[in-house]
């Protein structure tokens, strides 16, 4: 091992203390997303508009929801009975602890003009192409939220949004507290 390396192993395990774990990533492959929570409940937010369960991908009805990762790209996966949505994602950052994506974005609907519905109120809205400005199609590589990856089992990862004042109080407008971080938790298939 070169001795700078070893000093950087050394000066991380010094930082995070000796018994805590080095920070986990998530590997490549497949995993089955449930979520999102507010932390600070455990339970969906109290979305105050269907943009804000869009932008949170919370849609109604689903019946498959997965996320797959490769070294540089991810796909997501949502379906319902009779629709199934595919965005396809640059991968901005994924080691160190941190997740991040990239703000580009692909939408496909399979089949052409299906739509999937986000309910707000008692009343369902039309998720598809012709509907949501929410799901415009984009090459922006610059990163979103950054998200802290934690394995609280085996089979089974954590993903948190980072714990920073700017991202915390976001969170408020989507219903949940006014200082509160969004969880999803990834399932390995």
């Amino acid at each position: 091992m070169k001795p700078g390396v070893a000093l950087f192993l050394l000066l991380g395990a010094c930082a995070r203390g000796e018994n805590e774990p080095l920070p986990t990533s998530l590997p490549a492959g497949t995993y089955d997303v449930s979520g999102p929570t507010c932390l600070s409940t455990g339970e969906p937010p109290a979305y105050p508009s269907p943009s804000y369960k869009l932008a949170l991908l919370d849609l109604d009805a689903v019946t498959a929801h997965t996320i797959t990762l490769d070294a540089a790209a991810t796909v997501e996966t949502i379906s319902d009975a009779d629709c199934t949505l595919a965005i396809t994602r640059s991968l901005y950052r994924n080691f160190g602890g941190e997740f991040v994506l990239s703000a580009d974005r692909r939408h496909a609907f399979t089949p052409a003009g299906c739509t999937l519905a986000v309910t707000v109120d008692e009343y369902s809205y039309p998720i598809g192409p012709d509907y949501s400005s929410g799901l415009a199609d984009s090459t922006d590589k610059s990163p979103e939220i950054a998200f802290v990856v934690a394995r609280p089992d085996p089979a089974s990862y954590e993903v948190a949004s980072a714990d920073r004042p700017d991202y915390d109080a976001a969170w408020g407008p989507f219903g949940c507290a006014a200082s509160d971080r969004i969880v999803y938790s990834y399932k390995a298939k």
